[in-house]
């Protein structure tokens, strides 16, 4: 990944990662928004989000500049990725709505409808083990 001296590009902290993965009932909007506030999101081009459930890591990278989502997971099974990851997506993209989108209404500005963003899964080299997940992590 070129250019992270960038300032368009950002990893979420995993106290924001953590309450965007909850479901929209029991996430706490108020930590999210706080962590968005110091971010210029007109200038951001991509959000990198380093989640880990049921002790296995994998990347969402949410690409502003062309409103698309890749998830890239080692161990995806490439017949049903969708179905593996479409309730945790749902989560995230229906919490950063309420979070940011409701927020820029309220304010005035544009909106970027993240629960209509596409999503796509690239190829990305296959974890054969249980304990090798943080390598393929740094390797996407």
């Amino acid at each position: 990944m070129a250019d992270w001296d960038s300032k368009n590009k950002i990893i979420m902290d995993p106290v924001a990662v953590n309450q965007l993965i909850k479901t929209i009932e029991t996430c706490n909007l108020k930590t999210v928004r706080d962590k968005f506030s110091k971010v210029n999101l007109e200038e951001l081009d991509r959000m990198y989000l380093p989640i880990v459930k049921d002790h296995h890591w994998f990347l969402i990278v949410i690409i502003m500049s062309t409103k698309r989502v890749q998830i890239y997971d080692s161990i995806r099974n490439p017949t049903n990725s969708k179905d593996d990851h479409n309730d945790l997506w749902y989560n995230v993209s229906s919490n950063l709505q309420l979070a940011i989108d409701m927020r820029r209404r309220v304010e005035g500005k544009y909106q970027f409808g993240f629960t209509i963003f596409p999503v796509s899964y690239p190829e990305s080299p296959y974890q054969e083990n249980t304990y090798t997940h943080t390598y393929f992590l740094q390797s996407f």
